[in-house]
């Protein structure tokens, strides 16, 4: 109770690659990257140890960071409608 349990693909993935797959499959946006210096000990890429929602949850991932972000996409357009 009360423990914070990682869900994502396990794999380290750059910061600049998962936006550049949302503009991709938004079909807009116009990042500018190198804009602006990177502050100390800024990370650039994601990841998540995911070992402990193995060994609690016996959980692995079975969808890939494609298909999670745009299933992803698909649910923020559906909740826009409900407002």
């Amino acid at each position: 109770q009360g423990e914070v349990i990682n869900i994502s693909s396990g794999k380290p993935i750059s910061i600049r690659k998962v936006t550049e797959l949302i503009v991709n499959m938004i079909g807009s946006g116009c990042p500018q990257f190198g804009q602006f210096d990177y502050r100390q000990g800024e990370s650039m890429s994601l990841y998540a140890d995911i070992e402990k929602a193995n060994d609690l949850l016996d959980w692995k991932p079975i969808v890939n960071i494609e298909k999670g972000i745009a299933e992803t996409i698909k649910w923020m357009k559906s909740c826009k409608n409900e407002l």
